[in-house]
């Protein structure tokens, strides 16, 4: 097993309000604008088919795993990253570096869940093997791969399960992670964490970025 695919034991975060209450909840309604990106990278035009298999992962994530209010509401059908301010810059280096015949620009997707950003990523035309997905477990990261029905698709994806909000000394360096990324993505993630956590993830995260990252 290599560096990039490592687990270790993780610290829960701080999860008040934000898992399910009720676990007899129905599914709220999924309209056709949450299917859009779905059915963009699968090429399945079928929106009840999509549907269908929507509500299966929404059932299975909230059995089995904290439901976070992305999850809830479906907003994990959404890619965030697209609406970042930064992310036109992202994808102008892409471009820029593909011109002139240079390698891809480094990513990682800190937080990951079903890793619906780092297909955006790949639609986008960033390379899978440049892209690096990290959670506290593959929970949520194996139930999308069968939402996006993409295991070849993603097999280059490298994967770190590790909690980046603990204060555990050197653990970024231990994963070979320290330095490594032209862009840090970390969507819907730090209003789970008390502010200590904050302070914590912050300072990992900036141990991740080359100098000049973002």
């Amino acid at each position: 097993m290599s560096a990039l695919q490592s687990s270790t034991t993780v610290n829960t975060p701080n999860l008040n309000g934000y898992s399910f209450l009720d676990t007899n909840a129905e599914p709220p309604e999924i309209n056709d604008g949450h299917l859009t990106f779905l059915s963009r990278y699968t090429g399945i035009d079928d929106l009840d088919v999509l549907r269908k298999g929507v509500i299966e992962v929404w059932r299975e994530a909230r059995e089995k795993h904290h439901v976070y209010k992305c999850i809830e509401t479906f907003m994990f059908l959404i890619p965030a990253i697209q609406f970042h301010p930064s992310y036109r810059t992202l994808l102008n280096t892409l471009s820029d570096r593909q011109s002139s015949h240079q390698p891809a620009p480094y990513i990682a997707d800190v937080g990951c869940c079903f890793g619906t950003d780092v297909r955006r990523l790949i639609y986008d035309g960033v390379p899978a093997e440049n892209i690096v997905g990290v959670d506290l477990h593959d929970g949520y990261w194996n139930i999308g791969k069968r939402l996006f029905e993409d295991g070849e698709r993603i097999e280059g994806v490298k994967t770190v399960w590790r909690d980046m909000a603990s204060g555990e000394e050197g653990a970024v360096e231990r994963e070979g992670l320290k330095g490594r990324f032209d862009f840090v993505v970390a969507m819907a993630v730090l209003h789970v964490f008390s502010k200590e956590q904050q302070r914590i993830f912050l300072a990992n995260i900036l141990q991740l970025l080359t100098p000049g990252g973002t």
